[in-house]
């Protein structure tokens, strides 16, 4: 995996301006260095700067190295950056301690520009690289929850999402809702104008029920096929409701020909939906079950409607 390191900061932590400046020399060419010319300076700057590699003296007034490194190990945001500790005290017990609070790696003054070089080529790499593999892994496992087709949730992460809402419903006493649609006579559609329109049909009902899923708590999701699914929290059923008759609107206002439906001349959705308030009921088989019921009770019902 190829990495580029022109963009990677490195915070040089020293109390002597004459060492900053030689360490600045040896490095400012490959990375944006930082610096601080104390513990509390370099603290105050490190969360926000998030450096890829700091370079740590020793001894230092007020606050020395070994303070500085177990605040930094200590907190969850600057615990992952890789420190140097580049310091005259040399001897084995030093190093040890060094090691023993988290630092990659120890550099003895006076120290040599090409080791110098070297050992932080090594770190920024190695920082670089796991900051690759991490994007790479945070788009693979957005990958895993996103429908191909459609671009929005699929049903895997359909049924995550709705167990945490439960959680989160039962855990602040709030109402969740879900509705459950169905596109109404899409095999029909599928079978007179293709399967090709049928994905644009698709992607088009997605993408407009994406509209009414906005706010935090809530999620729409390809349920299956032609189904879609909508996770509402915090609403009553009489707002759950509204919300998705206008659902129901917003598909009729697309108005996508379907001359093979016996409701509409457009492409329509059936809607159940169950607005749950008590937390025994709050499983995810008691909540899909009611919709579904509700949804079946709007198929038999005419379709191009919303029963709850």
């Amino acid at each position: 995996m190829q990495v580029d390191s022109n963009d990677a900061k490195v915070i040089i932590i020293d109390d002597s301006i004459n060492n900053i400046e030689l360490l600045s020399d040896i490095l400012a060419d490959h990375y944006e260095v930082l610096f601080a010319t104390s513990g509390q300076k370099a603290l105050a700057m490190i969360p926000t700067m998030l450096p890829d590699l700091i370079l740590l003296d020793v001894v230092m007034p007020e606050m020395d190295g070994y303070q500085i490194i177990k605040v930094l190990k200590n907190n969850p945001i600057t615990a992952h950056i890789p420190v140097i500790f580049i310091t005259a005290k040399s001897a084995t017990e030093d190093m040890l301690k060094g090691f023993q609070l988290g630092a990659v790696d120890y550099i003895s003054k006076p120290f040599a520009v090409e080791e110098v070089s070297v050992r932080v080529k090594t770190q920024i790499h190695q920082q670089l690289l796991i900051k690759a593999l991490q994007v790479a892994n945070e788009k693979l496992e957005l990958l895993t929850r996103i429908d191909g087709l459609t671009g929005i949730a699929n049903r895997r992460y359909f049924d995550e999402f709705l167990q945490q809402m439960i959680n989160r419903a039962k855990r602040h006493q709030h109402t969740l809702s879900l509705i459950l649609i169905d596109i109404d006579f899409f095999k029909f559609y599928n079978d007179h104008y293709g399967h090709q329109n049928g994905d644009s049909c698709l992607i088009a009902v997605a993408q407009q029920l994406s509209q009414y899923a906005q706010r935090d708590g809530e999620l729409v999701a390809r349920y299956g096929g032609e189904e879609f699914a909508i996770v509402l929290t915090e609403l009553s059923a009489e707002k759950a409701l509204a919300h998705a008759q206008k659902c129901l609107q917003a598909i009729e206002a697309l108005k996508i020909a379907h001359e093979k439906s016996t409701c509409c001349d457009y492409v329509t959705i059936s809607m159940g939906i169950v607005t749950i308030e008590t937390p025994q009921e709050m499983t995810p088989e008691n909540i899909i079950k009611q919709a579904d019921i509700a949804l079946y009770k709007a198929k038999e019902s005419g379709r191009n409607q919303v029963v709850d």
